[in-house]
Parts: C-alpha cells; structure tokens; sequence
C-alpha cells in the first residue's frame, strides 16, 4: 500500500461502480475518505447492520480492504472482511445472503497493474447507481485517516460455490477437459472447485496471487495467449477466461478460437431460452450486437436496451430479466445475482455445452446463423487530452461521420454518440469511465463494410480531434 502519511489528498471522482485510480492516489488517506463517504450515505439513511468486505489479488488490495473495514468499524458497522482473495460477485452474493445493508471491493477490476481501486456494493447487491455514486461522492470528507480494525474474517468461497450449483445442472460434465485461466486474479480455485465435484478434468494456468508481472487482467483476445497455447497443445475441449475481480467471462474452443461475451451470451441465451424455458426480458446495452434482438423475437420476450455498464443492465435483472449481456466480458443471470459473475456465466456455459452435447464451436455455428450473428468490432483510442474535451467537440459536430455520404437513420446520444446507418450497421463513440481513452464499438454487416467505418472512423478522430 502507497502510504496514507505522505502525499497530497487526491481529487476523487467516482467511475464505474466507484473510484479506480493510479497506484500514486492510492493512499491509506484517500481509501479512508471513500470509506468514510459511505459511512456518512449510509448513517444518512439510518442504515444500521453489516458490511461485507473483499478484495482482489493485487498486492496493495489487502491492506486497503482493512482500512475501509477500519473506518467502517469505526463509524459503528458490523464489518467483515474476505479470508483471501474474493470474486466481485462472491461479495455481491454475500451481501445477499446475509442481508447485508452494502458491500466493499477492493479491485481496480481489468485495469493494468498500476491501477486499484474500491467497487461499492448496495443492500440487495445492486451495483452502485448514478445518483447514489453522485451523493457518496459529494459526502467525501477533505482528509480522512487509517482506524485500528479488530479483523473479522469469512470464508466466502465455499457457500458462494455451494449455493451457485444449487442453480447448474452440471450432471453431463463429468470427463469434460476444461482449462481455466484468471489471470493471475480473485477467480482462482473458483471453476476448478465447482467442476471438479461434477467429475470434470479441470487444469488452471495463472493462478498465483499477485498478478504476476506486467499482467493486465483483461481477458482480451492478445491478453489469453497463453491460455489459447494451453488448450490447443493439450486438446482440452474448452478454456475459460477471467478478469482480475472475476466478473467477467471470455471463451476459448479446441482449435483456438475466441469467444467474447456477445457470443457466450448468444449461446446461454438461446439454451436458457430454447431449453430451459425462460420467460423474462433479454437485456442488452446499446454497445451490444443486435442480433440479440432476433433472439428475443424467436421466443417472444421482450428486448431491453440500456446505457453502457453493468449497473443499468443489472437493475433490470433485478426487475425480472431472465439474462443480460454487455459487449465487455459481462453475463448476468435473474436467477443469481442483479450483476454479472463471471464464474456462473463459465459454470452455466458448461451446462448448456455438456446437456446439449455438442462441442463449443458446433453451438457457435448454429447460433451465428440462426441469429444472423454480425461483424463486430471494440477498440480504445487512448487520448492526449480531457475525454470530457473530446466528447464535447464530438457532441457539437457529428456530421462529419458520414461514412462516404449514406445516411444516418438515427443519432443516440443517451450515452456517447452512436450513429445508426441505413443498412443496421452502427458506430457508436463513448468515453472510458475507468481510463484516459475513447471507446469504439462497430457493428457492420460484412468485413468489406467493417474496415470501411473503421477506416472512416479513424480518419475522423485523426483529422478533427482539437488538437
């Protein structure tokens, strides 16, 4: 941990689902403030009761955990902090089961490794809203310090596990080769337990805290390399990725294609939907392919587009939908928790591959065409300037996306810029939360049409960013 005497108070603004920032601003005193900040929002709200609190493998997360947990402690919560490292979700779901007024992570997710950060968790697991991050921030004290915390541990792995194969129907799995990687992150130990009780032969790679070297925990497709080597050298019939903090969910077959959340999400919902007779809304965000809107159709559930990030999407798991899908390694389930959980999104994968026994990529290959599965596309352009100051420039002047003179049948900006031409292929520009970068998401109808609106695109960005 940085240390919490030296060093100037940081300006702290909150991103997704809380505050991540460089290890610089990562002091004892500014992890108080935000915990202080939440004391003070839930002693507003005359909320009394118990807080959960984990934390990620990076090497500052556990001395941060108990800091927040000191100052917590201090404000009169009954505070309990992970024995280890935790999934984001096992928190989530702890704060659930125990009916706990909130919950605490410290993880700066699948940022690089010299980022952390402090995820805040709602009564209920709801992710952190808009409103409620607006009001903790504006409670943040100037300074706030470290407090004496008399630890007291759980053990959250083993109920999380139990209670998440109540839900699976894992009897078909038994003989499956599935190889595990969490890169380096909370997930570890967490597939490999839950499968192996169901009779899979289950390897994981990258498991020793820490997040070795120079990591970034994001399950990219340049980022599992390793994992792609492992499962095609040793033909296992599947490799699951994670990210640092467990909640997301990518996909490796047997010859060394990648599947991203869109396409998991495709398959688990068509077997949720096909097989198990779901009948809740399907949820999207407005980054996500549409194909899922096809889906919906087939099966007569309505279709919910949201903002970008997992809190719009998981408030409307909590109202009732059945699966909901972001385009960035996010699966969440009715049934489990209001967020995605990357460990029940890879068990449910393996339930829906090994009941309808058929290997990953036969799936794949049925669903892409049934769905009409699109080109798509998701890159960062990192920016030398204010995000805020390019997205504002972009705002005042969208009309030069005109990608060689077709129309634009539609202009979103509920949440970046999305421009939605003639024939459904769509652009959308929107501004990282977490990071210094643009965000660009393409969805096109062929590879001729996707290099066309990259290529336009990134002309765009060159020739008229101000500066």
């Amino acid at each position: 941990m940085f240390s919490g005497l030296f060093g100037s108070d940081a300006k702290i603004e909150f991103g997704t689902s809380g505050w991540r920032p460089e290890l610089k601003d990562f002091t004892d005193r500014n992890v108080a403030r935000v915990a202080e900040g939440m004391a003070k929002y839930l002693k507003e709200r005359n909320n009394e009761g118990v807080v959960i609190v984990g934390f990620d493998a990076r090497p500052t997360s556990e001395h941060a955990a108990e800091v927040v947990c000191g100052v917590l402690a201090a404000n009169g919560f009954d505070t309990y902090i992970s024995d280890m490292p935790i999934p984001t979700p096992a928190v989530t779901k702890s704060v659930i089961m125990r009916n706990a007024i909130g919950g605490v992570v410290v993880t700066a997710s699948h940022n690089p490794m010299n980022y952390n950060g402090i995820k805040l968790i709602m009564g209920g697991g709801a992710p952190l809203p808009d409103d409620t991050a607006a009001k903790i921030e504006s409670l943040l004290p100037k300074s706030a310090k470290a407090q004496k915390y008399s630890r007291k541990p759980l053990n959250l792995k083993e109920e999380y596990i139990t209670d998440l194969e109540k839900n699976l129907n894992l009897s078909k799995a038994v003989g499956m080769h599935i190889i595990v990687d969490p890169m380096f992150g909370a997930a570890a130990g967490y597939l490999v337990e839950l499968l192996r009780r169901h009779g899979a032969n289950v390897d994981e790679i990258r498991n020793v805290r820490g997040m070795g070297g120079d990591t970034t925990p994001n399950p990219l497709r340049e980022n599992v390399k390793d994992l792609i080597t492992e499962v095609t050298q040793r033909h296992a019939d599947l490799g699951l990725a994670h990210d640092g903090d467990g909640d997301r969910i990518v996909a490796v077959d047997n010859l060394g294609n990648y599947y991203s959340s869109n396409q998991l999400g495709l398959i688990a919902a068509d077997y949720m939907y096909r097989i198990k007779n779901a009948h809740g809304p399907i949820v999207r965000s407005l980054a996500t392919p549409t194909c899922f809107d096809r889906l919906a159709a087939r099966y007569r559930v309505n279709l919910i587009e949201t903002k970008v990030g997992f809190k719009y999407l998981g408030a409307e798991l909590a109202k009732g939908a059945s699966i909901a899908v972001e385009e960035s390694g996010g699966i969440g389930f009715g049934w489990w928790i209001p967020d995605k959980d990357g460990v029940a999104a890879g068990a449910y994968l393996i339930e829906a591959i090994s009941q309808q026994g058929r290997p990953i990529n036969e799936l794949w290959d049925s669903m892409s065409s049934e769905y009409s599965y699109p080109k798509f596309m998701a890159y960062d352009v990192k920016l030398e300037q204010k995000v805020e100051t390019t997205m504002e420039f972009l705002y005042k002047d969208p009309a030069r996306l005109l990608f060689g003179g077709r129309n634009i049948v539609n202009r979103d900006t509920s949440d970046g810029i999305k421009l939605l031409l003639d024939d459904g292929a769509w652009v959308l520009i929107r501004e990282s939360k977490t990071e210094p970068k643009l965000r660009i998401y393409i969805q096109a109808n062929d590879d001729t049409e996707m290099r066309e609106l990259q290529g336009a695109v990134n002309r765009f960005l060159g020739e008229w960013l101000p500066y």
